[in-house]
């Protein structure tokens, strides 16, 4: 399917673009060499003369970013990335992806210390910059970090996160959350390695992803009675699914199951999610085998504290329940949200398993209520 991305990518001497990316209007001596994404969209490195250029992508590909880093001074435009030892991570995942170059002990702030699971390597001074949800600005400011990776939600905090942004200090927006295909999200390691002079460890890790990945979706075909299944459960009282295109639909797929609430070519068209209501959702469940990710519930019983209406399916012997919470910590960490966003390849692991309604391969992150 997907090859391996050579090494040499480093030193393109062929110049080639992709259409949409607008790095080739930038007013240089030297066009940008683009060095090309397998599944991310969101993205775009390019060497260029003495530089690696970086574009970041929001909602609908609007330019959110620019940097550059290498010889020159200066790249117009641009913001040229300055790495040292001192690196903040606003997000469980964002660590992951540093502590897994290998960098772990630069990362001086998280969002939460709370909710980072503990293997992730970090030193024994790292600050929580967001502990109540809202950014403690002045710690930030002490802490004169050369990086912040972060990220955006519908756009919103861009132009006041820009104005943190100066000489010594890149805020690079992470929207790895707006991809919608599973190695989408896991290529934006690439992106990070890069930013901090680790393309080919980064480049080599998510090699090792994707070929796991695509040899575990080949062998999904093999199976020959697809189970159909049912995700969530509501949440402050509404319930959503995600769409056909939706990340967590294309694990689903890959696994070869059958998303109970696709029936219909028509219904639910888009990335993202959709909210249902519960006569939709019960009627779903009465054709389902499967049914994941139920919010924070224990076990089968708890199903019914969510809505009394579904009382009736908390202890239906028809179907088999399953929680990602197999490595869920007292603290409240969770590494399926890290660890299987940068590793999609094991949540597809997991949930080729699932098939075998009692799973004979040790699970990841999935246990049985």
């Amino acid at each position: 399917m997907f090859g391996a991305r050579p090494l040499f990518t480093l030193f393109l001497l062929v110049f080639f673009t992709r259409c949409e990316s607008p790095i080739l209007n930038h007013p240089t001596a030297y066009p940008a060499a683009n060095v090309p994404n397998d599944y991310a969209q969101l993205f775009q490195l390019s060497i260029q003369n003495k530089d690696t250029l970086l574009e970041i992508y929001g909602s609908e590909k609007r330019i959110i970013g620019r940097y550059f880093w290498g010889k020159s001074k200066q790249n117009e435009g641009y913001t040229k990335i300055q790495r040292s030892q001192n690196y903040v991570c606003l997000s469980a995942l964002f660590a992951r992806m540093v502590h897994e170059l290998g960098l772990g002990n630069t990362i001086k702030a998280v969002d939460n210390l709370t909710y980072i699971p503990e293997d992730i390597a970090l030193p024994k001074t790292c600050l929580s910059l967001q502990k109540t949800g809202i950014l403690h600005k002045e710690a930030l400011f002490q802490l004169k970090p050369q990086i912040t990776f972060t990220y955006l939600l519908d756009g919103s905090g861009e132009s006041e996160w820009k104005r943190f942004q100066n000489d010594s200090h890149s805020v690079i927006f992470v929207q790895s959350h707006l991809e919608s295909h599973p190695l989408a999200r896991a290529e934006w390691i690439r992106a990070i390695g890069w930013i901090l002079g680790k393309s080919q460890e980064s480049d080599s890790i998510f090699n090792k992803i994707q070929s796991q990945y695509t040899q575990l979706k080949k062998q999904s075909e093999n199976i020959t009675a697809p189970k159909k299944v049912m995700l969530n459960l509501p949440f402050q009282g509404i319930w959503y699914i995600p769409n056909r295109d939706a990340y967590f639909t294309q694990l689903l797929h890959d696994a070869h199951l059958i998303p109970v609430w696709l029936q219909n070519p028509k219904e639910f068209p888009g990335n993202g999610a959709t909210s249902i209501s519960i006569e939709q959702a019960v009627g779903f469940l009465k054709k389902t085998d499967l049914w994941l990710n139920l919010g924070n519930a224990k076990n089968a019983k708890e199903i019914a504290e969510f809505d009394t209406r579904l009382q009736p399916w908390s202890q239906n012997t028809d179907i088999h329940y399953f929680q990602p919470d197999k490595l869920l910590e007292a603290s409240g960490a969770n590494a399926f949200w890290d660890l299987g966003s940068l590793h999609p390849e094991m949540i597809l692991s997991d949930l080729i398993h699932l098939q075998n309604q009692e799973p004979r391969t040790p699970l990841i992150f999935y246990r049985k209520l």
